[in-house]
């Protein structure tokens, strides 16, 4: 097979490059798909009354197909001597009407208005070889002949991979006095990877000739097709179709990656789309390869989270889906969330709305079908309710909702640019309903559901309050303990420090007015004489008090960065310069501690920010959030402080931690404190 392949792509424009592929190889060689793939778009636009011309004809099956099927006025028409021999003999007596004929397309002989339609079949890609300006010469010649023999109302269908330059060009040319539509296909022995070389894939373009009119404006229709259906998409102008044409280019270069089995690598994640429903992703998709050693259940399954779950570990970070695809012990597994602003009927909808797009991603060697098996958790297809929408003017676009958890009902706060990371998250608190048939929605409880306080759902939340038990102030001296909060949220962390430390004094500092306003309306937050807050830039704040001389036990740092472009998403930059950091120590006396959340992906980043949190700080510990890609970091500016800060968790650490949980909500017990503390690592 190799040694038909030409040198160079220019080679496709030569008539003895094709002399000699079809002398070598006397069988058709369909790279742009059987008639089986094609038949069900080329039918909706031919009739057994139309005179078609196929141009670049070659050894394709595809003339004899259709006239098998009651098309019988075709012809054919290829440069190359050898090929034309080969047909006109094949067809001479079984398809007497059928023609065969050597003639270049630059130069057609035949009449103005020959034609109903005529069909190219790779044959546009194989002279328009690169964009040089010999060859976009050649392709205005053909354009203008393909225009010339077309009756009006007539149809150039052109089967193409629409390579970049191919495709501006069918868009340049054909944008006004036609009717541009355009299909993907998906061809039978690929699995969905696409055509020549299994990357692309194949697309027809049906361009409908319409009559010029000088008096009339230029008509402008373009549409595309949605995959696997009759559902017509309009464009409002070319840029529509060229987004949809390289939407799926993407998707194909995406799938033929994913022929092979990619185990221990991170997920491959991509978005799918319902145009003619909302211009927002619909779901994602993120492709998980285990083993085959692992992988007891099968080859490939497909695994639909609930609504409102994406944003769990299981299901936002590539550790948790890690361990879901473990856990399933397929070969692959692809992860399907579902997407805000989105109607679902029900799970059984779902499973077929995806499952076609999805088991296009089989890696070779599986048997194809069109059903594997469809997991779930035991929600199913949960819920979700959408109770706000608005835009913040530092943090863009945001929604507060409502979604079914393990807790029950749990409200969160979503910054769009961010969608699968929840800002804050509460558990909602009501009677419930009796009913043994009522789910756990709004209206299944008697009463109205109110944010409760008394949970923490965030594991680095749950980890920062355990290291406030190792300020002795908190347990021993019974002196207003004065903390510093730099980060608001939905108030969760706030509000929970309020009711489990009864002399705290806490300010809170919140860059975003809006953050405040929702935190309020939506989560329960209230300020009071104990918790205040400051609508202030958190660094500023910071470096002021520090010139003022003000004083704090404890300082935390709850803060993610809005530049998702760097490798660390919480603290932003300006939190870790030397002068922020300095500004910090001095305000905590010998025995006050600083705690900021780390969550980086990068490891010389993160190394970095440690590096310069150590030099203000005499000592420095992190301590690993169970199942998260999230650290709290805590610092002490003394040599000499109780327990974890002196180099052990002692008994003297368990007292702080059982005193600073008095009264707190069953499950957070000291045992679990007492365990996070345990887990610090000290940095060197």
């Amino acid at each position: 097979m190799s040694s038909l392949l030409p040198k160079s792509v220019e080679e496709f424009q030569l008539k003895q490059y094709w002399d000699k592929f079809f002398a070598k190889r006397g069988s058709a060689f369909e790279w742009y798909g059987e008639y089986t793939d094609l038949c069900h778009v080329l039918h909706k636009y031919l009739k057994p009354a139309n005179k078609l011309l196929v141009v670049g004809c070659g050894n394709s099956k595809l003339s004899e197909a259709l006239y098998d099927v009651g098309l019988h006025y075709i012809d054919n028409i290829d440069i190359s001597d050898v090929v034309i021999r080969q047909m006109s003999a094949r067809n001479k007596d079984k398809r007497p009407k059928m023609t065969y004929t050597k003639m270049d397309m630059l130069s057609m002989s035949y009449s103005d208005g020959s034609y109903d339609c005529v069909v190219d079949k790779g044959t546009l890609d194989a002279i328009f070889s690169n964009n040089d300006e010999e060859t976009l010469t050649l392709v205005d010649v053909i354009f203008d002949e393909i225009e010339r023999v077309l009756k009006t109302s007539g149809r150039y269908i052109c089967i193409t991979l629409a390579q970049d330059y191919i495709l501006d060009k069918i868009l340049d040319r054909f944008g006004s006095h036609w009717l541009l539509r355009v299909h993907r296909v998906l061809l039978s022995n690929d699995g969905g990877g696409g055509g020549l070389g299994g990357a692309l894939p194949v697309f027809v373009f049906v361009l409908t000739k319409m009559m010029r009119i000088a008096s009339r404006p230029p008509i402008r229709v373009y549409e595309y097709v949605v995959d696997g259906s009759d559902e017509c998409v309009r464009c409002e102008g070319v840029e529509g179709i060229a987004s949809f044409v390289k939407d799926n280019q993407q998707y194909g270069i995406v799938s033929h990656h994913l022929t092979s089995l990619h185990p221990n690598e991170p997920a491959v994640t991509f978005d799918l789309w319902s145009p003619a429903v909302s211009s927002e992703p619909r779901y994602t998709l993120a492709v998980v390869d285990i083993s085959k050693v692992k992988a007891k259940s099968g080859p490939f399954a497909i695994f639909i989270a609930p609504q409102g779950k994406e944003t769990d570990w299981l299901f936002s970070c590539d550790s948790g889906r890690s361990q879901l695809a473990d856990s399933a012990s397929f070969e692959r597994l692809v992860i399907v969330t579902l997407h805000r602003d989105h109607t679902y009927t029900s799970l059984e909808a779902v499973k077929e709305e995806v499952s076609g797009r999805a088991v296009e991603l089989v890696q070779s060697g599986v048997a194809a079908r069109k059903q594997y098996p469809v997991l779930t958790l035991g929600d199913g297809l949960g819920s979700r309710v959408v109770l706000c929408e608005g835009k913040s003017a530092y943090s863009g676009r945001y929604v507060v909702e409502e979604c079914t958890g393990e807790e029950g009902r749990v409200r969160r706060l979503v910054f769009l640019d961010t969608p699968h990371l929840a800002q804050t998250e509460m558990v909602l608190t009501g009677k419930p309903s009796k009913s043994k048939k009522s789910k756990k929605t709004s209206s299944s409880y008697t009463t109205p559901l109110k944010p409760d306080h008394t949970h923490l759902l965030f594991d680095h939340h749950k980890v920062a309050i355990a290291t406030l038990s190792l300020v002795q102030d908190i347990a021993t001296r019974g002196r207003e303990v004065k903390g510093l909060l730099v980060g608001l949220g939905g108030g969760a962390l706030p509000m929970y420090m309020g009711r489990i430390l009864d002399k705290l004094s806490l300010d809170v500092v919140e860059l975003d007015p809006e953050v405040l306003s929702v935190a309020e309306k939506w989560f329960g937050f209230r300020q009071s004489e104990r918790v205040r807050v400051h609508v202030s830039d958190g660094v500023q704040f910071v470096e002021d008090a520090a010139d003022k001389k003000s004083c704090y036990d404890v300082v935390i740092l709850d803060v993610d960065s809005k530049d998702r472009s760097v490798g660390v998403s919480s603290p932003p930059a300006s939190f870790t310069t030397p002068l922020f950091l300095s500004s910090t120590r001095a305000l905590l006396g010998d025995s006050g501690i600083f705690v900021t959340n780390l969550a980086a992906r990068n490891k010389d980043m993160k190394r970095d920010i440690l590096s310069s949190i150590a030099k203000a700080f005499v000592n420095v510990w992190t301590i690993a959030v169970p199942e998260d890609v999230n650290e709290i970091v805590v610092a002490s500016p003394s040599a000499s402080a109780p327990g974890l800060l002196s180099g052990t968790v002692s008994d003297v650490v368990r007292q702080l931690a059982r005193s600073a949980c008095k009264g707190a909500a069953e499950g957070e017990t000291v045992e679990e404190w007492t365990q996070f503390l345990s887990s610090a690592v000290r940095w060197k």
